[in-house]
């Protein structure tokens, strides 16, 4: 199943996204931006990159790049 991810910009928006929902039964969720988010967001945008070798583990790339 896939998951479909709407960013509204207002009231009226939000509003017509959840009627729409409800009419044909979906399940849904409405969250609130978090500023963590944005602050980790931050924070990786002035890190120094990584290349991930993809015939390695997660682990093992993780180790070889950051120690």
């Amino acid at each position: 199943m896939k998951t479909v991810i709407m960013h509204p910009e207002n009231k009226e928006q939000i509003a017509a996204l959840e009627a729409f929902a409800n009419a044909l039964k979906i399940k849904f969720e409405i969250t609130t931006h978090d500023s963590s988010v944005s602050h980790a967001t931050d924070e990786l945008e002035g890190g120094t990159p990584i290349t991930l070798d993809p015939r390695r583990s997660l682990e093992d790339n993780l180790e070889e790049n950051i120690g």
